[in-house]
């Protein structure tokens, strides 16, 4: 707007005024009253094309403006959407490495009825036992993980961390069949 008001006449008025009083005898008239008024007017004619060529790089400034604001919520948007894509892989993640423990239990277990059998050796019973502690730590593992990409996500659509969010996985369709 300033650009463009640049293009128009302007026009500035002043106004000043005095009063004095001379309580002496000897003047013949004890009041003097005293004012000054003025009016400018300009308006810039031509000046090389500036004045429109400064409008128009506001317009352009104007429009880099919008588009970083909307640049700015796209990014937004893009880092909520894979704040969710992480938090679903994270989950899948927990699936995964819970079905590995369980299997890796059901190893041990075997593992331990034929040392106590005397099938196999002690070592290779604590072979059994060490996997299955490690796939027991990866769950644990995957269920930081999923914390850490919940907490990213809160973060994100500013909720407070306090607050609980039940992640769903969309269907997708060789499911719905």
């Amino acid at each position: 707007k300033e650009a463009q008001a640049a293009l128009f006449p302007s026009l500035t008025a002043s106004t000043s005024q005095g009063y004095t009083n001379y309580p002496s005898s000897q003047a013949t008239d004890r009041n003097s009253y005293t004012g000054t008024y003025g009016v400018e007017a300009g308006m810039t004619l031509y000046n090389g094309g500036k004045l429109r060529t400064a409008v128009k790089r506001q317009q352009v400034q104007n429009r880099i403006d919008e588009l970083s604001v909307e640049e700015t919520a796209n990014d937004i948007r893009i880092a909520i959407v894979e704040a969710y894509m992480q938090c679903l892989y994270a989950m899948e993640s927990v699936t995964v490495n819970r079905s590995t423990a369980e299997a890796s239990k059901a190893q041990r277990d075997r593992a331990e009825q034929m040392w106590h059998a005397g099938s196999i050796s002690k070592v290779d019973f604590a072979q059994f036992e060490s996997q299955y502690a490690s796939d027991r730590y990866q769950v644990v593992v995957a269920l930081s993980s999923l914390d850490n990409y919940k907490l990213r996500l809160k973060q994100l659509l500013e909720l407070d961390i306090t607050d609980q969010i039940e992640l769903v996985a969309p269907r997708s369709e060789s499911r719905r069949s």
